[in-house]
């Protein structure tokens, strides 16, 4: 069975398939698509409110005046992180098999020099491809994770001076760093990240701001610490991240029950949020049977 959604802020109708009435043994079957909403209102006390359904949203796309694509909707932050897993599992399998035990003489030959730059290039590509998609997933969960409603108040001035901050102003003036010192702890009610994620958060922040704000093209300096192995580990800090505020968050408003459908999965977490309010489906509208 396939419903509409109308989404009331943009005025869009969202199309939604049911994919499952046992949400329990409901499983993905794609780490990147989107988390499924779904109802549980088994206890409701009206019987024709008790269900438990699991809706998965799905895109079409026109291709031509014909034709069309349909699909269940990727989540762009599992696209992200999905995009700098594959490039750091194939810049570590070239750095194991070709780059940690290389050996030449002490004035290589032009030919052997023209090898060494594709192979280091082929390399440092993919180290920067995981380093930018990895912080721009971090990016996008941060700027997710923040309700609609919700204000920041740094501290005043020495002018005496109080600021606030909406959702689009944290968005825009608060440094990475900060949204996830100061706002993502008090908004998923949970403890600081344990310091030595914050020093991996701290290490790939370095690497990404290096590539994005290069001073001087002769100064390539910067890429040698690609080639210590330590490299890897940072490379595995987003995911570690989101993680991290997915065992130890607090689901405790409907602003961050939104925010967590748009949560990735990320490995070893099959997990995915349900609401007991029945009432978040009732102006959904039947458009048609769906095999």
């Amino acid at each position: 069975m396939s419903v509409k959604k109308e989404d009331k802020e943009s005025k869009a109708s969202r199309l939604m398939v049911v994919v499952s009435t046992d949400i329990h043994n409901y499983t993905y079957r794609d780490s990147r698509s989107l988390k499924p909403f779904c109802v549980d209102s088994r206890n409701h006390p009206d019987p024709k409110f008790q269900m438990t359904v699991a809706f998965q949203e799905i895109d079409r796309v026109s291709l031509n005046n014909k034709k069309s694509i349909s699909y269940f909707v990727p989540n762009n932050i599992a696209l992200l992180l999905s995009n700098s897993k594959k490039a750091l599992q194939r810049a570590e399998s070239i750095y194991m098999d070709s780059i940690k035990n290389h050996s030449e003489n002490n004035e290589p030959k032009c030919d052997e020099l023209w090898q060494n730059c594709t192979l280091v290039s082929d390399y440092i590509e993919l180290i920067q491809t995981a380093i930018v998609f990895g912080y721009t997933a971090l990016e996008s969960f941060a700027n997710i994770s923040i309700p609609e409603d919700y204000t920041y108040k740094p501290k005043p001035r020495k002018e005496g001076i109080q600021e606030h901050y909406g959702k689009e102003g944290i968005e825009r003036w608060l440094s990475l760093s900060d949204k996830f010192k100061l706002l993502l702890p008090d908004i998923y009610n949970c403890k600081k990240l344990p310091n030595n994620l914050w020093s991996q958060f701290k290490n790939l922040e370095k690497t990404r701001h290096s590539i994005v704000h290069q001073k001087s093209i002769e100064r390539t300096r910067f890429m040698f610490e690609y080639f210590n192995p330590k490299i890897f580990e940072t490379l595995k800090t987003p995911e570690k991240i989101i993680r991290y505020f997915q065992s130890n968050n607090k689901i405790s408003t409907s602003e961050q029950y939104k925010s967590h459908l748009l949560w990735p999965w990320v490995e070893g977490d099959a997990k995915f949020p349900v609401t007991t309010d029945v009432s978040a489906i009732l102006d959904w509208y039947v458009v048609k049977s769906q095999d």
